[in-house]
Parts: structure tokens; C-alpha cells; sequence
């Protein structure tokens, strides 16, 4: 599998959002990107910590494409990735408060 994140566009197209793409082997999908709670540099600080941990051997781990503070019902999303013998799973999904709860730390989703 080949996996690819990356900002489009790192400046704002709207305020606050920002344009991404994730390229899973062949499959392509552009995102929009919130700007209001976290940065470009935070956003790709996530994503190679997310990568690399999943690179040295880590069972899941996550990519998140759009951070709003973690006090909203709904504050992000993200792509779940997680292993399966041989293969890494990738799921879209979206970051609930009431699902995750108000304790979720971005730095250690």
C-alpha cells in the first residue's frame, strides 16, 4: 500500500480552511482543512508522527484532516488507520465529542 497526505493548498481558499489530499494506493480524495484551531505545521507534524509510527511497527494510529477545539460536539475528523495482519485498514471518520468524550488529547489520539 502507498499512502500519501498532503495540503493542496496551505492558504486560505475560504477563511480559515485550507485544501488536502490523502492518496491511498489508487484511490484519491481531496478534504477541506480547518485553520481556525490548528496550523499547516501542526497538521504535517501529525501526519509524520501518524506515518511514522505506523512505519515502525505501531498497530493504529490516525491522520487527522480537520482539528476544531476539542470543547465542540464536533471538533475534527480524521482517517483511522489500523493493521490487519499483512494490511493497514483506513477509515474516514468523524471526531465526536460524545463518542470520544471531552478528554481526547490531539497529541495522543
Amino acid at each position: 500500500m502507498s499512502l500519501r497526505i498532503r495540503f493542496i493548498n496551505k492558504t486560505d481558499y475560504e477563511p480559515n480552511l485550507a485544501l488536502g489530499e490523502i492518496a491511498l494506493t489508487d484511490f484519491l480524495e481531496n478534504f477541506e482543512i480547518s485553520l481556525a484551531f490548528w496550523g499547516a505545521d501542526r497538521y504535517e507534524k501529525q501526519w509524520r508522527q501518524g506515518i511514522d509510527r505506523l512505519l515502525e511497527g505501531a498497530s493504529k494510529w490516525c491522520l487527522i484532516t480537520s482539528m476544531l477545539d476539542p470543547k465542540c460536539e464536533h471538533f475534527g475528523v480524521w482517517w483511522k488507520l489500523y493493521r490487519e495482519g499483512e494490511h493497514v485498514m483506513v477509515q474516514n471518520q468523524l471526531l465526536l465529542a460524545d463518542v470520544l468524550g471531552r478528554t481526547f488529547d490531539p497529541d495522543e489520539p
